[in-house]
């Protein structure tokens, strides 16, 4: 049973602050199948935003769609701010709201966009079978016109308007019927005449308007390739670090090259243009998420390329854009880790670029194509492990950059050297090579720092500086010169706390800035300097806590504060009682984020893999504590159980898993899970003294002593072990009736536990 308001207006019309809407005053409403309900014999309501039916007083049966007339009255006042029947005494309103149309809100603010009038004039129709059947579909025709989908709603055509203005104008059409009989009759001797020269005429206005058609597409696509160039590729290169006023634009420009690389057209032009747009279009939709629609996009705009490459003389400019698109589609696959894929890419950009013109004179744009062709090539190569071939690649790619970035006039031959030195860096690194490491890492800072000089609003030149000095003091740690590594982790630290000031919006400099500062507390807390490491860990945490707040539904932030409450816990664990539920509570934080993180991605290996590493942490601190009241040996076995089902291969979670049963219990289960991790992880001292007690609790003595004596032995060859294995020694020692067993720790040391970062 529906209800008929009649009386709709702004001044009925409440919002509270909760953003809900309330009708007030129901004293005109009638329930719409009511037997009484009220015909129009009686005018009601307030003139300007009554129905037409409602004020032509003819009988008429008022329903619900007088209410969805009056809607459409106060959506037009409140985009125009002018009444739509602006009369100024009750015969004149009434008679506009009667006969006459209202004038086009656009006409009263251009910025009003056409679907939202076309909207608004629906629900206004003078007509009730014209507007919208229901409420319902109003405001679904406004929801599409919100999240930018095609609305419903159609704009009547002449024809329409002709007839509706005629059914309210009876007598007018009588009239005019008959002037126009008599002259039909004169207008028939000349009807020849002026057919022939209206169809030149209009022939001749189609192809003006043809033309005209063609010129404002062109001048629209360049305007929107301006703003992409200029704007849009920038901001992709920063994605995730992006407003949602960048985002936007993005979606705007992404439906903009969406229908027009659909345009039918023919010509070499029109192939050229939709394959730059397909690039685009896999560009925006690689940067907002949509990978499987990016890459098709990609091989879209290739197979558009290789037909206009396919002639014997191919256009170099053609050339290259194929190349650069072959270049794109291996950066997508890269990120998808399908290297393989991306390898064949790269190289068939390599191709390609052989192709082109490279020596005086030649475009500058063609070296630049095999540059970073070569240098994608080595980053892939590195990832597969293939070193030599790798750096035989970056090698290639740094003699082309050279020459290039020769031109002061070129930054982006000059940041892409500096990148390519920063990863020449890395896989010097990896490979041992400190030396060469720190000379292509410092060569890299120096040439950066050179291009901040010269360009200083680039803010993505100023993160590279960081990583750099980031990588830098990773190299400088392991070459065990922690005074020079702290200076660089600190000089990383300065330039994103800038880089965080001046570009509040941007995200992932925050992030940056947590990865630097928990580098920073590993470095200190390797030290000893335990208070340093925890306020720098507690910094990182606090900015990823403030990431995951702001931006919950990006789950990078989540899995590295989950990775930072972990080693955080860990940073906690020297010996002071009163850390142990700090310590605790920090893992449990950090389980949570990666369950919730594999049940949204339960395919992805990495947060698979940190799930199993978080389950297992707890498993054993939960097992082990040096506290018994934090024991929970229950949940301990629970947890190493489900570590122990997602990576059966794994030694240290088995043995994880044995010692939770033997702290409940049951030392038989816990001897089965022991030895199975040292026959997966042999050598480990920990393991062998738990083994060693789970054998003694079983009657099987000589075999404790015995399993006591290797493990010792494993534990004399790591030089005394680690706080675990003497406090493990300690206790079977006692079990075993030994009197070797070593003297406590210092209880203020910290644990020498992998680090953060």
């Amino acid at each position: 049973m529906g209800v008929v308001h009649r009386d709709i207006k702004p001044a009925n019309l409440l919002i509270d602050d909760r953003g809900n809407l309330w009708i007030t005053d129901f004293g005109l409403a009638r329930l719409q199948n009511d037997t009484g309900l009220t015909l129009t014999g009686d005018l009601m309501g307030t003139l300007r935003y009554m129905s037409p039916e409602q004020a032509m007083g003819r009988g008429v049966v008022v329903d619900h769609r007088t209410d969805i007339y009056s809607l459409g009255v106060t959506h037009y006042e409140l985009l125009t701010l002018r009444p739509a029947c602006p009369g100024e005494d009750r015969q004149t309103v009434l008679r506009q709201v009667a006969e006459e149309e209202p004038i086009a809100p656009r006409r009263h603010n251009p910025a009003i966009p056409r679907e939202l009038e076309t909207i608004v004039l629906k629900a206004m129709d003078k007509e009730p079978g014209s507007r919208y059947a229901a409420a319902q579909e109003l405001a679904d025709d406004l929801r599409r016109f919100l999240e930018h989908k095609p609305i419903r709603a159609r704009r009547p055509s002449l024809m329409e308007r002709t007839a509706k203005w005629a059914r309210r104008h009876p007598g007018a059409v009588v009239a005019t019927i008959a002037v126009l009989a008599v002259a039909a009759i004169a207008l028939g001797i000349t009807t020849v005449h002026i057919t022939t020269v209206l169809v030149s005429r209009e022939r001749a206005e189609v192809v003006r308007q043809r033309d005209a058609a063609g010129s404002q597409r062109r001048r629209a696509r360049a305007a929107v390739d301006t703003m992409y160039t200029r704007l849009a590729e920038r901001w992709l290169a920063e994605e995730p670090r992006m407003t949602d006023v960048q985002r936007e634009f993005l979606e705007e420009a992404l439906r903009y090259y969406e229908e027009f690389a659909q345009e039918p057209g023919g010509g070499i032009d029109a192939l050229r243009g939709a394959a730059e747009a397909y690039l685009r279009v896999g560009d925006i939709r690689a940067k907002l998420g949509h990978h499987h629609d990016a890459e098709a996009a990609f091989r879209r705009s290739s197979t558009l390329w290789v037909g206009l490459t396919s002639g014997p003389a191919p256009a170099h400019d053609d050339l290259n854009r194929m190349a650069v698109t072959a270049q794109h589609l291996g950066n997508l696959l890269q990120s998808l880790g399908r290297l393989k894929e991306a390898e064949a890419d790269y190289r068939r950009v390599v191709d390609l670029a052989g192709r082109l013109p490279s020596g005086p004179g030649a475009e500058p744009e063609f070296p630049l194509t095999m540059a970073d062709g070569q240098g994608n090539l080595g980053l892939v190569l590195a990832a597969e492990g293939r070193a030599t071939e790798a750096e035989a690649a970056y090698r290639r790619a740094v003699t082309i950059y050279e020459a290039l970035a020769a031109d002061t006039t070129r930054p982006k031959a000059r940041a892409n050297l500096a990148n390519l030195l920063t990863n020449m860096g890395n896989l010097a690194q990896n490979a041992g090579r400190l030396g060469d490491a720190e000379t292509c890492y410092r060569h890299s800072a120096e040439r950066i720092e050179g291009l901040v000089r010269g360009f200083p609003a680039n803010s993505s030149d100023r993160e590279l500086i960081a990583f750099t000095w980031n990588d830098l003091g990773n190299t400088l740690r392991q070459a065990g010169r922690e005074r020079e590594a702290e200076s660089a982790f600190r000089r990383a630290i300065a330039e994103q706390e800038r880089l965080t000031r001046d570009f509040p919006a941007l995200h992932g400099y925050r992030d940056e800035l947590a990865v630097s500062y928990g580098n920073l507390a590993s470095l200190l807390r390797a030290g000893g300097r335990t208070e340093e490491a925890e306020e720098a860990g507690n910094h990182a945490i606090a900015i990823l806590e403030g990431l995951v707040k702001a931006l919950p539904d990006v789950p990078e932030y989540r899995d590295h504060l989950g990775s930072f409450l972990a080693n955080q816990g860990n940073l906690l664990l020297p010996a002071r009682k009163a850390r142990y539920a700090e310590v605790m509570a920090a893992y449990r934080r950090s389980l949570a984020l990666f369950e919730g993180l594999v049940a949204e991605q339960p395919t992805s290996p990495a947060y698979r893999l940190s799930r199993v590493v978080e389950r297992n942490r707890p498993a054993r601190f939960l097992a082990d504590c040096p506290e018994p009241g934090i024991r929970a040996p229950d949940e301990a076995i629970r947890l190493a159980r489900q570590a122990v089902a997602d990576d059966p291969k794994e030694g240290a979670l088995w043995g994880a898993l044995g010692a939770a049963l033997y702290r409940g219990g049951d030392p038989r289960s816990a001897a089965e899970a022991l030895e199975t991790s040292l026959s997966l992880r042999r050598e480990d001292p920990t393991t062998g003294f738990a083994l060693a007690m789970a054998r003694w609790d079983l009657g099987a003595k000589d075999q404790a002593q015995v399993w006591y004596d290797k493990a010792a032995a494993w534990m004399d060859q790591k030089k005394r072990g680690d706080d675990e294995s003497r406090r493990y020694r300690a206790e079977a020692a006692a079990l075993l009736g030994r009197s070797d067993a070593p003297k406590p720790a210092d209880k203020e040391k910290p644990q020498s536990k992998s680090g953060l970062g």
